[in-house]
This record gives C-alpha cells, structure tokens and sequence, in this order.
C-alpha cells in the first residue's frame, strides 16, 4: 500500500485503503493526512468519512468527530461499526442518553464483540451492572465479565454518571478482559472499518 501510495500520490481510492490501514495501526498523523485526501464530498464513502472521526476520537477531540460520525451514519445507517462509534463520542461528551440506545440498536442488527462491550461499558458507566454484565457474558465467560463489571464500579465508585475522562474507551479495554476473538487489530473500543473492506477469506 505504501508503493502505491508514493506512486499515486493524489489517488484517493488508495489514500482512503492505505489511510485506514495506517489507523488501524495506530500510525494517526500519517491516517489523518490520507483520510482528508481520500475525503471526497462529491463521491463519499463511509468508511472513509468514519476513520475521519476515529481519528479525532483517538485524539480526544470528541466535538470534531461527532460530526464525522453522524456523517458516516447517514451514508451507512444500518452499519453497526459506525452506531458504536458515535456512541461512544456521544457518551464521551457526557451525552450517555444518546449513546445507549445507538449501541442497543447497534447490537440488535448483529454487531460483533466490539458493540458488546462499547454497550456493557455505557451500560456499567450508568450503574446498570447486571444488564451490562449480561451484555458481556454473550461474549466471555460469565466469570470473567463479572471481573469487568467488578473494575467498572471501582471505576465510578458505584455511582451512575456519564463516562469520565478516565474511562476513555482506550484506557478501559486495556483493563477489561476482551473476547477471544476481535474484528480489527485495533484494541480499543474505536472501530477503524478496515475489517468492512475485507473480503472473506
């Protein structure tokens, strides 16, 4: 992708592939150069317009990817990657009322692992701990989503509240005890949709 990209500097069909690629590892100022690039109002692509907002989100800057987000959304509303991204900057900006039901409807059109848990967080983050623990055994051992729900109440001190700074989803999914199995190498609660643009193996 690299080659391609020295090669094609201006090709934004490889600038959004090797954009997103980068984020999915992390590599966020060299994404978010190549995501602007491959941004194009006249033919947009969800994908595209979503790594948009997860960089912002990676960056803490939650009121620029909100509009990323509910951007991408309406170009794909049924794409649960993207509920549970905007959920989640929603309920970074202390606007949990608004991201629990994107995540319940999210989960409903069969989100993977990553949705379960985004949903368990807000759901545990509210004090809602039995059902957020519920949302997490469908996923891992119910001893070990106990555990999870457990560090959530350490966490808010068994007081409902809209997530705190602490709660970033990247600093809570290094202390929860993830699924087996993730869709992206990404271990945060950020969905980068690279694994979308995939074809099946």
């Amino acid at each position: 992708m690299q080659q391609a990209s020295d090669a094609n500097p201006t090709h934004k069909g490889i600038a959004g592939e090797y954009g997103r690629l980068l984020l999915e590892f992390n590599h966020i100022t060299q994404a978010e150069k190549l995501l602007e690039l491959a941004d194009d109002p006249t033919n947009p692509d969800w994908k595209v317009v979503s790594a948009r907002g997860t960089v912002f989100a990676k960056q803490s800057q939650y009121s620029k990817a909100v509009p990323l987000f509910e951007r991408a959304l309406q170009l794909a509303p049924d794409q649960p990657s993207v509920m549970s991204n905007l959920a989640l900057a929603y309920a970074m900006e202390g606007k949990v009322e608004k991201a629990e039901p994107l995540l319940r409807r999210a989960a409903a059109l069969g989100g993977d692992a990553r949705v379960n848990q985004n949903l368990a967080l807000v759901l545990g983050l509210q004090g809602k701990y039995d059902e957020a623990k519920q949302t997490m055994a469908a996923d891992i051992p119910p001893d070990r989503a106990a555990a999870n729900i457990d560090y959530l109440k350490q966490m808010v001190k068994a007081e409902p509240k809209p997530i705190p700074k602490s709660a970033a989803p990247d600093k809570v999914a290094a202390k929860l005890k993830p699924a087996a199995a993730e869709t992206s190498k990404d271990a945060t609660g950020w969905s980068t949709n690279v694994a979308a643009a995939r074809p099946a193996n």
